[in-house]
This record gives structure tokens, C-alpha cells and sequence, in this order.
């Protein structure tokens, strides 16, 4: 038999994000006949899709399996474990997903241990958590030193490439973009799917707007239910469903209990069926703080839902008429939009749109097959 490229994804953190259905997804619709891929992260936070990646005939390897109070001493075991572990998968490609370019280092990590080849893919546009000014002075001096150990370089949309790579590699016509395809037919509005979980969260007639990721500081779910409180002010007949777990759990449910509108904002939590939640909502809303290109905006779309999105949000993202662009300034503004809406229980699907703007998985997953299959190692 032919020899197959032996591809690792790397991520840092294994959750159940927007990069995790990216590389799952692409999994699903990729040809793996040329293709063995495997996926290394440095922590395991989810196990969700541990039986699929076996399935298509895959490992997920764990660098790290206990947890470190210092950052600095995480950092340095996780440098330690990750060369010892890629050394031993000894893949041909190593596809290192970035959220900013401190992630860079592992590209020269991955060199010194006899890798080939070298992918960065960047899939945000800002720095949100934590000391912001120390985090991007890492991101910037991480970029100057160690982005010349990547031999090809990708980016989920224009912002995010602009964000991760220097002027002179996006002038040189360095970066390859490669949209966040979705599948398309999961994504299409399902009737029986809407009152199904609209039975689920009590919603009965009212107007529904939701949000669908992770509970954190990126995705500014506390100005969502600021903004909710004004919308609940105005019409009783609503409510807030939020999709997602995350670091911020505990203080949005405080938050929710300080503005007197518990009762009607639901925390859903984890799903498995995303597509489900977005076929109850009336109105789906994203208030980031920043996004390399939402996943989750594209599936929205698809589903026919009219959509609310941050002015930070890049503007590709809109492929269809249903997006809005509004200020994070302004909690009124987001008010006055979310109240024009109604309640549609037949609404039509965008699948035509979606194709049209190169969002169907199957062109993604082909498109990354041939790139990895003609790679010069």
C-alpha cells in the first residue's frame, strides 16, 4: 500500500469550542485513504469526541494529565511533554492551531524534534482574558522570533490573519485562507427540532434569542444579559437561552440573579446537537469581544435565523441578509433591534448561500486533502 501522510492537529486545550468543531468536522469529510490524522493536546477537557477520532482511525494523544497552580511551571512541563510526544508520534505534518503566536514555539519545538513540515492556522483576531497588555507583548515577541518555523501558514478569515502573521508574509501572498466550512444539511432549520427543544426550556410563544459558546470573558455573555434585561423591560414574552459551559458559569447565573431575570434566561448548557438549540431560537445573538471567523455565525445563517453580531466580529462572516452589525457600546441599540423581531416558526433554510460563499465542509475538507497531499516534506 501507498504510504499515508501522517497529519497531528495540535491544540492547546481540547474543549468543545469553535477549533474543536473545525478539526471534527474537517475529520468527518476528509478522504483519509492518502491521510492518517491524529490529534495532540496539551490538556484534555472534553472526551466528547473520543470514540469518533478512533473510529475514523485515530489517536488523541494527552501531553499534560495533571494540573499546575503556576502558569510558569505549566508552561515549562507542557514544553518538556510536548517534544518528548511529538517525537515519538514522528508524524510528517504537524497542524498547530493558534488562538495568538505564543502557540508559535511549539512550531520550533516540533522542528527540533525532526518534524518535516510545519502548519500555523490561526483562528482568532484579538487577546481577551487575563492581563491583556503582558499577553499581547507574548504574542508580538513570539511572532517576531518563531514564525519562521512554519513552512505554510493559514488563517480562518482576513482579520485572524492579519492578527497572527507580519506584514511581510500576508504581502507575499504567504497565507492561505481556509474557511470555516460547516455541514450543511445538520444545520438546516427542522420544525419538529423547534418544538422539541422549544418544549424543552418552557418557551412556548415567546421570542427566544440565543447565543450558542463557550461561557467566557471573549464572548461577552454579561453584556448579553444586560441587554436582555432591557429587551425583558420592554416584552415579557421573551427569553435568554444560552448555549455552553465555561470559566464565567457561575458569575452570569449571579449576574442573571442581581438583574431580577432568572426566570427567564435558561442555561442549557453543553450540547451535542447545536443545530437543535438554533432551531428554537427567534433570534440568535453574538456579542464577542472579538472572533477570527465564527463557526457558530455561519451555522446560525444556515438555519435562517436572523442574526445579531458585534461590530468586532469580522465582516466576512455575513454571507447572508439575515446579519446585523451593532456597537458592544450600547446595550439600547441592542435592545431596540432584538424588540423589531418575531417569533417564526417556519422560517427558510440558507443552504444555497452557504454554498455560494464556500462554507460547505466537503469543499474544506477537500480543499485541506490536497494541500496536505501535495506538501513537499
Amino acid at each position: 500500500m501507498e504510504p499515508k501522510n501522517k497529519v497531528v492537529f495540535y491544540n492547546d486545550k481540547w474543549l468543545n469550542g469553535g477549533i474543536e468543531s473545525f478539526i471534527m468536522n474537517v475529520y468527518r469529510n476528509i478522504n483519509l485513504k492518502h491521510l492518517k490524522i491524529d490529534i495532540l493536546v496539551s490538556q484534555n477537557g472534553n472526551d466528547t469526541y473520543d470514540e469518533e477520532i478512533k473510529k475514523f482511525g485515530g489517536k488523541k494523544y494527552v501531553t499534560l494529565n495533571k494540573n499546575f497552580k503556576s502558569p510558569i511551571k505549566r508552561t515549562i512541563a507542557n514544553f518538556s511533554a510536548f517534544y518528548k510526544k511529538i517525537k515519538q508520534i514522528d508524524a510528517d505534518i504537524i497542524h498547530i492551531n493558534l488562538s495568538n503566536a505564543v502557540g508559535m514555539i511549539y512550531g520550533f519545538l516540533a522542528k527540533k524534534a525532526g518534524i518535516k513540515v510545519v502548519i500555523f492556522h490561526s483562528h482568532n483576531s484579538d487577546i481577551a482574558n487575563g492581563n491583556k497588555k503582558i499577553k499581547m507583548l507574548g504574542h508580538t515577541i513570539s511572532k517576531k522570533i518563531f514564525e519562521k518555523y512554519g513552512d505554510y501558514y493559514l488563517a480562518c478569515s482576513d482579520v485572524a490573519a492579519k492578527f497572527m502573521y507580519s506584514k511581510k508574509n500576508i504581502e507575499n501572498g504567504k497565507i492561505k485562507i481556509i474557511k470555516n466550512g460547516i455541514n450543511i444539511e445538520k444545520f438546516r432549520f427542522n420544525i419538529a427540532d423547534r418544538k422539541e427543544y422549544r418544549d424543552i426550556i418552557q418557551a412556548n410563544d415567546k421570542l427566544v434569542i440565543g447565543t450558542i459558546g463557550r461561557l467566557s470573558a471573549q464572548k461577552n455573555q454579561e453584556f448579553l444579559l444586560k441587554i436582555f434585561k432591557e429587551v425583558y423591560s420592554k416584552n415579557k414574552n421573551t427569553m435568554l437561552l444560552l448555549v455552553g459551559e465555561g470559566e464565567k458559569e457561575r458569575e452570569l447565573i449571579e449576574l442573571a440573579r442581581k438583574l431580577k431575570i432568572t426566570d427567564s434566561v435558561y442555561f442549557f448548557g453543553r450540547t451535542d446537537s447545536p443545530e437543535k438549540c438554533l432551531s428554537a431560537m427567534d433570534v440568535f445573538v453574538l456579542p464577542s469581544l472579538f472572533e477570527g471567523n465564527p463557526v457558530v455565525g455561519i451555522e446560525a445563517q444556515t438555519n435562517g435565523i436572523e442574526c445579531i453580531f458585534s461590530d468586532t466580529i469580522t465582516k466576512e462572516v455575513k454571507i447572508t441578509d439575515l446579519v446585523t452589525f451593532l456597537t458592544i457600546k450600547d446595550i439600547e441599540i441592542w435592545a431596540k433591534e432584538i424588540l423589531k423581531k418575531k417569533v417564526n416558526n417556519n422560517r427558510e433554510s440558507k443552504e444555497k448561500e452557504v454554498i455560494i460563499n464556500g462554507y460547505d465542509i466537503k469543499n474544506t475538507a477537500k480543499d485541506l486533502e490536497e494541500f496536505y497531499c501535495t506538501i513537499k516534506k
